[in-house]
């Protein structure tokens, strides 16, 4: 039976960056993380890594924000000096206002009420604002640079709210807001920028850190430092610890926590200003109090506390290189790790049982694997310089091997095995493998799991392939004690340029390698055999660079992607170019066979998935979610999903959706089906009502319009049936309806239904009325411009009509000149009728009709005279531009009329004298 081609895939999953630097704050309950996130702020999920929410204005960058301590809005700070009041649940911007702030402004701070917000600025002042009643309460002035922390300090219900402010002149100042703008509180003896201030338990007690590395505790009521605590480290955070989630035996409390510049927590007892305890955030660094500057792992920007009703107590930390860290209390166990920062995505694959896990090679030094459903991401530490390539053995889901700058190969493995501290082992290092000269640039694991074949084949830019036996790996449940040194089996020079891609035949016999040499070539692999690799044949024809190489799974052919922007098919047989796949408009740099390869996925440096029918070498399906080059494609066990990562530092994750697009277009059409029989039947019984509304909730412009047009044909010319269905139409009904209006009205054919339906609406409704119900403020436009369009096409119809009437008048038989318009010759006469003709003369003349001075055959002879004296003394000149008709006789019409022609050649000319001597001139001599 042959396969069913595929022919859509969905994005399943999208981690794209959150966090890029700025400002993050968890929400109480640690549920969500809200972060800057380039010009805008994002909503993560903390549980999945979903994006929730985004905050963003085009064009106004986010400079800060800060949430709310009842989660019910966000205040943003932006680049144009504008702050914006965000409803934290849906998005929805609550208000605008100017800050006046005369730079931007770095930090903002939100009272624990709800009520007050702060804005520190680069203007060296502090603005508060009451977000309730919307208006600025205080423009508090001292400060003698910029702002670096603002907080709001109100122990107790007795207690004056007070705010404190640091600045880059390493001073705090405290203004209490009910007093003066002016500070009445100043604490100096920081030698550098101080970068967090907390408040004690005690009321009158405050703590800050700065990045000199001392940590200074503050009697408020006087002014002075109390003790000062050495940190030997630059510091960014620190938090109090709540009553219950942190215990100690030895000191007492109250505990804060810190974080700084050697990328580890520490746990301080305020009152002996001593370290209880300790815990680095990388975990190949062991805790070490020997060297104060020991470096144990990326520097610790934040620190936040959560209270959630399920976990309990928890630490939040925010590295340098972008990372959340989640650590429960008191245990200070690593619970989950977030990465809001990926960068440039070099490779990705599949691990673990039933590919549950994604390795990632970020241009980092570290490997990190995410958890698929929760995106949790584990960090893999051990090459000295930045991860190019990842390889996986298929039948060995738990092992896979990663390629770095560092000119090694390491071999991961996964096990659920228990650690002496309680813990459990995940992923660690089991093998090494070096030798190569310079970076690894690809790996190819081998299809057999175990046995003479099971070799891990690297190429490198020294190009040189090399093949490595995988036999002293233990597999299984085997224990890893000591870190395995592979040897390599064979050494090739395979290329003269940098190798791009290796991979191994699906029964691991022969090796494909491309290079930048524009060309691919094949070698048979033997690790028996003497020189371990034999050059079987070269594949010539790519004009540039060959970036990838892939086997077909079923057939006896290579494909190979090029810097061309071309894939070509191969036959490993002879060799020749089998087939051309064109369509790509950058470099094709990832393949990958699909549906038991009848199908190719490429991925370009345009950004660009396309998928393909080997059979016809015609394209299926683009898919376009990535807006960088593509370097990471992989394809899941079961081929129905694959992940793929980009330079713009996102994964995607992609599973196939034909089967359920296929059944939803099933199930639409019969509903379809069934609907318009409904309806049918429903106009049929003139149920109007009923049909407008079903056509509405289906969104069916066009079947609304027939209804319309239906109910329009019924009764008399005045529509009432019309206006009462439309009067019974609920709100979220009309504004539908005035949407569909607006696309009926686009139609010429459609215009006089859109604009009656239009018309009744506005009677029923006042303007005010429709413009708040949603969607109706957007199609306003669109009817205002065709309507208009309507009505100078109606105006311009209506002046051709006047211009017709108009020669319909003129056209009436009275004179001679008329007349011979309608009996210029003989062959008409016989179809006139003479009587008709003459009644109806006579009734104009009797009704006095005169046209440019003609006398009327019914005026009395003193008009006949007056009417000859006139001519008389005018002479015979005409008048420059008019005419004057001859005077016509009904008689002598009649006797014209009966006597016809005198020959069939001979015309009967009632023409005036002047139209008879015109027509006689030749028509060069005419005037104009």
């Amino acid at each position: 039976m042959p396969l069913q081609p595929r022919t859509s895939y969905a994005v399943r999953k999208k981690l794209r960056p959150f966090y890029t630097g700025g400002n993050v704050e968890w929400d109480t309950e640690g549920s969500y993380v809200v972060a800057q996130s380039g010009d805008a702020v994002t909503k993560v999920s903390q549980a999945t890594g979903d994006e929730c929410g985004r905050f963003q204005v085009e064009e106004d960058p986010v400079t800060t924000f800060v949430l709310s301590p009842e989660r019910e809005f966000i205040v943003t700070a932006h680049k144009s000096g504008l702050l914006r009041q965000w409803k934290y649940s849906d998005g929805e911007q609550l208000r605008v206002w100017k800050s006046f702030h005369t730079g931007p402004i770095p930090v903002l701070a939100c009272e624990f009420t709800s009520t007050l917000v702060a804005s520190g600025g680069s203007d060296w002042r502090v603005k508060v604002w009451d977000v309730v009643r919307n208006y600025c309460t205080h423009n508090l002035k001292g400060c003698r640079g910029v702002v670096s922390v603002v907080m709001f300090h109100k122990p107790d219900e007795n207690s004056p709210i007070r705010v404190f402010a640091a600045s880059t002149d390493n001073s705090i100042l405290g203004w209490n807001l009910k007093t003066s703008s002016d500070p009445e509180i100043t604490l100096e003896g920081h030698i550098s920028t101080v970068t967090a201030i907390e408040a004690a338990p005690d009321p009158d007690i405050l703590v800050s850190c700065s990045r000199d590395g001392i940590i200074r505790v503050w009697k408020i009521s006087e002014q002075k430092a109390l003790k000062a605590i050495a940190a030997m480290e630059s510091l960014e955070a620190l938090k109090f610890l709540p009553p219950g989630s942190f215990e100690s035996t030895k000191l007492r409390k109250p505990f804060f926590v810190t974080g700084g510049s050697r990328g580890s927590l520490r746990v301080w007892s305020l009152p002996a200003g001593k370290i209880v305890g300790r815990q680095s955030i990388s975990a190949s660094q062991n805790e070490s109090e020997d060297l104060p500057s020991q470096q144990e792992g990326p520097g610790i920007l934040r620190l936040q506390v959560t209270n959630s009703p399920d976990a309990g107590y928890e630490l939040q930390a925010v590295t340098v290189d972008h990372n959340l860290l989640t650590y429960d209390l008191p245990g200070f166990d690593l619970r989950g790790r977030l990465v809001g920062y990926n960068d440039e995505i070099l490779d990705a694959r599949y691990v673990g049982k039933k590919d549950q896990f994604v390795a990632v090679a970020s241009n980092a030094t570290i490997v990190k694997v995410y958890d698929v459903e929760s995106t949790s991401c584990d960090f893999l530490e051990g090459h000295t310089d930045s991860v190019i390539c990842l390889g996986r053995w298929a039948k060995i889901p738990n092992l896979f091997a990663s390629g770095s700058k560092d000119k090694s190969v390491l071999v991961w493995k996964y096990s659920n095995e228990e650690m002496p501290d309680g813990g459990r082992r995940k992923w660690f290092k089991c093998a090494e493998a070096t030798g190569h000269t310079a970076s690894v640039s690809a790996l190819c694991c081998s299809h057999g799991a175990g046995g003479d074949r099971f070799w891990l084949a690297s190429a490198s830019e020294d190009n040189t392939i090399k093949l490595w036996s995988m036999k002293e790996v233990p597999l299984g449940k085997q224990k890893v004690k000591n870190v395995v040194t592979l040897t390599a089996l064979h050494t090739e020079i395979a290329h003269d340029k940098t190798i791009n891609s290796v991979c191994f035949s699906p029964n691991d016999a022969l090796l494909a390698t491309g290079s930048l040499d524009h060309t691919a070539k094949l070698w048979s692999v033997n690790e028996n055999h003497k020189s371990g690799f034999k050059l079987r044949g070269v594949f010539r024809g790519h004009r540039r660079g060959v970036w990838t190489t892939e086997f077909s799974p079923v057939d006896q052919v290579l494909a190979t992607g090029s810097t061309d922007s071309t894939i070509r098919l191969w036959s490993i047989a002879d060799f020749s170019c089998l087939k051309t796949f064109e369509g790509h408009g950058s470099s094709v740099v990832r393949l990958a066979f699909i549906n038991g390869g009848t199908q190719l996925l490429s991925a370009s440096a345009d950004g660009m998935i396309k998928m393909w029918s080997v059979k016809t070498a015609l394209c299926s399906l683009t898919l376009d979610e990535h807006e960088d080059k593509i370097w990471a494609l992989d394809v899941n066990e079961s081929g129905t999903e694959f992940v793929t990562g980009s330079t713009d530092a996102t994964l995607i994750l992609w599973k196939d959706d034909t089967e359920e697009k296929m059944e939803k277009q099933a199930t639409e059409k019969n509903l379809r089906i069934e609907q318009e029989q409904l309806l049918a039947n429903l106009l049929l019984d003139e149920k109007w009502l009923k049909a407008l509304g079903l056509t509405l909730t289906l969104e069916q412009p066009f079947k609304a319009l027939t209804v319309i047009r239906a109910i329009m044909n019924t009764g008399s010319g005045e529509f009432t049936e019309l206006r009462e269905t439309l009067g019974k139409l609920k709100d979220d009904q009309i504004a539908v309806l005035i949407r569909f209006v607006s696309v009926w009205n686009t139609n010429a054919k459609n215009y006089f239904p859109a604009q009656l339906t239009l018309n009744i609406l506005l009677k029923q409704r006042t303007i005010e009325e429709l413009i708040k119900l949603p969607t109706v403020a957007k199609a306003l436009p669109g009817l205002i411009t065709y309507s208009k369009k309507h009505k100078a096409r109606l105006e311009r119809l209506r002046q051709a009509s006047s211009f017709i009437r108009f020669i319909h008048e003129s056209v009436k038989v009275t004179a001679g000149d008329d007349v011979s318009i309608l009996f210029n010759r003989g062959k008409f006469l016989d179809h006139m009728d003479v009587e008709a003709v003459k009644e109806e003369l006579e009734s104009d003349t009797e009704s006095g009709v005169v046209e440019n001075g003609d006398e009327s055959a019914a005026a009395s002879d003193s008009d006949e005279s007056e009417a000859g004296s006139d001519a008389g003394s005018s002479g015979d000149e005409e008048p420059k531009g008019s005419r004057k008709k001859e005077s016509f006789n009904v008689e002598d019409l009649e006797g014209n009329l009966e006597a016809g022609p005198d020959s069939e050649d001979e015309e009967v000319n009632v023409a005036p004298k002047w139209k008879q001597q015109r027509r006689s001139q030749p028509i060069r001599d005419r005037g104009t």
